[in-house]
């Protein structure tokens, strides 16, 4: 075993914490959390609807989906423009999506794309997943 883990459970058997220091040291842990997570929530938005006020553009990523797509196809080179081509036409998207990274694993390769969250639904349908089928995508 360390010493150091020797001497860490050597001194808490000598001096064990109190009760209360644990639990108040959780809760301001898991309030803190809540705080994080409402203001990353709601942070982006309003910065949004403040920069819409004063006539600017927003150029937020709030709006945005991350999907990752299979295929089958072990050591193929992915066309980017192709793939993206295939996926707009299947799926009537708005907007061109913008592919993050290309990794190829063991049998395929997987792709990694940003979309707006109307696209991402669309795709993501259980109605969906029969054109992707026939694409020979496979949604991770």
């Amino acid at each position: 075993m360390n010493g150091f883990k020797e001497l860490e459970e050597k001194t808490l058997d000598d001096h064990p914490l109190p009760v209360g220091i644990k639990s108040n040291v959780q809760n301001q842990l898991m309030g803190m959390r809540t705080s994080v997570n409402i203001i990353e929530v709601y942070l982006n938005r309003i910065v949004d609807m403040l920069t819409g006020l004063f006539g600017g553009e927003t150029n937020t990523t709030a709006n945005t989906h991350m999907l990752t797509l299979f295929v089958p196809a072990p050591g193929v080179q992915i066309d980017e423009v192709d793939f993206l081509a295939k996926l707009t036409k299947a799926f009537g998207l708005i907007n061109l999506p913008k592919i993050l990274w290309v990794l190829p694993v063991d049998n395929g390769v997987e792709v990694s794309f940003k979309l707006p969250s109307q696209d991402a639904a669309k795709i993501t349908k259980s109605i969906s997943r029969r054109k992707l089928a026939e694409l020979q995508f496979e949604l991770r």
